[in-house]
């Protein structure tokens, strides 16, 4: 498995592995070569019905996103002059990718902080009406589902013996966790730090 953050880079690595490995195209059984956010979206694929979800599930954008907090935010009868919507989806964002407890979250802004546990529940309820998961929850809920279910977690460390990180030193709270609960029981765990293509490729 090799992993890293921008399709850019992921199709980069590809097409180097391709180059060093002539009969990799037709390999039925491929490395996957990605990042972090399409493994997530594959894994919640196998899984959706775990998260109330069907397969054709809809990612989110940040427009979606934003669209669906101002619809919230007017519901609750907020202006947007004390609380913007976009403040509110970063504080959310935050919460997901330091897998925090959004009910105890602290945004050091007085009035968000009265409504934030509100509002996070709502936007969580109306992305689970539209059958949706925002890009975010693509690396958070594979990790709290893993954490649940730790059978499902060992029938994809059976997959893999070998994971490649690039750029490992950027990586966020939950990515760390994402790649942790792999770690376990895998036999090495490679991570790239200089070049943004790792230099073995």
């Amino acid at each position: 498995m090799a992993i890293t953050f921008t399709n850019k880079a992921a199709n980069e690595m590809a097409e180097r592995v391709a180059g060093l490995l002539p009969l990799y195209a037709s390999r039925k059984s491929k490395p996957f070569i990605g990042t972090f956010h399409s493994l997530g979206a594959r894994i919640l694929r196998n899984i959706p019905n775990l998260l109330s979800r069907t397969i054709g599930f809809t990612i989110y954008d940040d427009n979606d996103s934003l669209k669906v907090m101002k619809q919230i935010m007017k519901e609750f009868g907020l202006k947007k002059e004390k609380i913007g919507a976009t403040l509110v989806l970063s504080h959310i964002s935050r919460v997901k990718s330091e897998l925090g407890d959004f009910k105890n979250k602290q945004t050091g802004h007085k009035d968000l902080d009265r409504h934030f546990s509100d509002l996070y529940e709502a936007y969580e309820k109306i992305l689970l009406k539209n059958n949706a998961f925002d890009f975010d929850d693509l690396i958070e809920k594979p990790v709290r589902m893993f954490r649940i279910h730790p059978r499902m977690l060992q029938a994809y460390r059976d997959q893999y013996r070998y994971i490649l990180v690039d750029e490992f030193q950027d990586i966020n709270t939950a990515q760390y966790e994402f790649i942790r609960l792999w770690w376990e029981t895998i036999n090495k765990v490679f991570t790239a730090f200089a070049a943004p293509i790792p230099a073995i490729f």
